[in-house]
């Protein structure tokens, strides 16, 4: 998979309630949408400039139905958009849970991940001498759901759309900007960092604020 793709920086004033002047960026995300190498897309900008509505915009398209749908894509409804806002998914589980479930294929296409997300949430709440065994279910967890994701690729087209990202960094204090300290990161995008290039036949687009710039750099 290549590197992430910035798309044009979003410069308005406030928000918007359709894609204004954004039918570069919408093409440029159809051609790779209706394309076949892999790719990510990072969509930077202010709060307000309509970076949400461009996501729920582009699954709008993929549904059955839209003017972009064709037989084999696989892309969230609106709805069902990964918001990084919510806590829940700041960690990898998390995260691989609500992309499972953001995702319309049949139940049995992720019935490995499922199996495991049980044996590990009837787990989880056992005594602390069973916290090895959870972090080794942990990182089974999200191996198991990419080579999920991986199966359903080979037959399908897969859309996965992410909002807020600047939440997968912990806010900058005082202290850490005098010394020139990065911000430290939340658990799942270490391993969406490590996910992101062994994915196959998959568009992703990942849409957060213009800082901070680590995760810019994180991504490209």
């Amino acid at each position: 998979m290549a590197l992430a793709d910035v798309l044009s920086e979003y410069i308005g004033a406030r928000a918007t309630l359709r894609p204004i002047d954004r039918q570069a960026e919408l093409e440029q995300i159809r051609q790779a949408i209706h394309g076949r190498d892999s790719r990510v897309f990072y969509i930077r900008g202010h709060g307000g400039m309509g970076k949400t509505f461009l996501l729920r915009t582009v699954l709008e398209r993929c549904q059955p139905g839209g003017e972009w749908h064709r037989e084999g894509l696989v892309a969230a409804a609106p709805s069902r958009l990964v918001d990084f806002y919510h806590t829940a998914h700041h960690n990898r589980e998390g995260l691989a849970r609500a992309l499972r479930r953001s995702l319309p294929a049949p139940d049995e296409t992720f019935a490995r991940f499922d199996a495991a997300l049980g044996e590990w949430e009837n787990k989880k709440w056992a005594l602390a001498g069973m916290l090895r065994e959870l972090s080794t279910l942990r990182e089974e967890l999200g191996e198991v759901f990419l080579a999920d994701l991986q199966n359903l690729a080979r037959g399908r087209r897969i859309v996965l759309a992410m909002d807020t990202a600047e939440r997968l960094l912990y806010a900058e204090d005082e202290v850490q900007k005098r010394l020139g300290l990065d911000p430290e990161r939340v658990e799942a995008l270490d391993w969406l960092l490590r996910a992101l290039p062994t994915l196959e036949n998959t568009v992703v687009l990942i849409a957060g604020r213009l800082y901070p710039e680590r995760l810019l750099h994180d991504l490209e």
